[in-house]
């Protein structure tokens, strides 16, 4: 299945099987069959999402600096 961004308001029934309703910006996974379908019955209703597999990774957020003081004495037995 591919990923599919709606590009306007869109809603059918077809075959048992119901698409929609979905707003413009929504994300949805359809069969290649199922997309070609939409796209006769409304032109321009989906855009395919493309992933870019060279995109690298997202990094973490750097760790939160440890600021317990290392080696000091204990105040409270001093």
């Amino acid at each position: 299945m591919d990923r599919f961004e709606v590009r306007h308001r869109y809603a059918a029934y077809r075959d048992g099987e119901q698409y929609g309703p979905w707003q413009p910006g929504d994300t949805v996974e359809l069969s290649a069959e199922a997309a070609e379908w939409i796209l006769r019955d409304s032109p321009g209703a989906i855009s395919q999402v493309v992933v870019n597999a060279n995109k690298p990774a997202e990094r973490a957020a750097k760790p939160a600096a440890n600021r317990q003081h290392k080696g000091g004495r204990n105040r409270a037995g001093a």
